[in-house]
């Protein structure tokens, strides 16, 4: 089983593309290679395959905060869990059942983020849940999601003091950054996520 997000950055035509499509292929290249892990269409869409699927929410986490980096641009998501199908090189040539429902949930989404996948009942708790975590992340400043896109970018942990010399701000500053934008409430929440999603493909 595989995780496929699709998505698209919010109103991009209110915003010059130079600013948020360089930090969009930045983030989708950290997950894989264009055309076969990642495409960008129509402009301002995109799916990404991302191979364990309990780490989905996490990469839309990270996607999230790296947008949300610069002032104006947001994006929206749709997560799909399921088969990848025909397993093609070419990703539109894939029909599996995490792209039909990443698609089919991306176009009738009512909130920011959200998930489809073969379990009814994980759907409809989870995307309470999402609903939620989504009020936290749409009100990320600025500052708080460089905070965070930081931490993702980092190849290994860093201290909060670590944090704050890649920002230039102090300690406190990170720490208070953090706060505000409920991190590790976000996180905690994105754990028990990977954990239910590592059970149900097990059971």
């Amino acid at each position: 089983m595989i995780g496929v997000i699709t998505g698209n950055i919010i109103n991009s035509n209110k915003y010059d593309a130079k600013f948020w499509l360089p930090i969009l292929k930045h983030t989708l290249l950290q997950y894989g290679t264009e055309t076969n892990t990642w495409e960008i269409f129509r402009g301002d869409h995109f799916h990404l395959e991302i191979g364990k699927p309990e780490l989905s929410l996490l990469v839309a986490i990270h996607i999230k905060a790296a947008i949300r980096q610069v002032k104006g641009p947001d994006v929206r998501m749709a997560i799909g869990i399921g088969e990848k199908g025909n397993n093609s090189t070419k990703m539109y040539e894939n029909n599996g059942s995490a792209y039909i429902f990443s698609n089919e949930e991306f176009h009738k989404q009512k909130q920011p983020l959200s998930l489809k996948t073969q379990w009814p009942e994980f759907d409809k708790e989870y995307n309470i849940h999402l609903a939620l975590a989504s009020i936290i992340i749409d009100g990320w400043t600025t500052n708080a999601a460089k905070t965070i896109n930081t931490i993702f970018e980092s190849r290994s942990p860093l201290s909060q003091a670590e944090i704050g010399q890649k920002l230039g701000i102090k300690q406190s500053g990170t720490s208070q950054r953090l706060a505000r934008a409920n991190y590790k409430e976000i996180i905690e929440f994105e754990e028990l996520f990977c954990k239910k999603v590592i059970e149900l493909i097990g059971a």
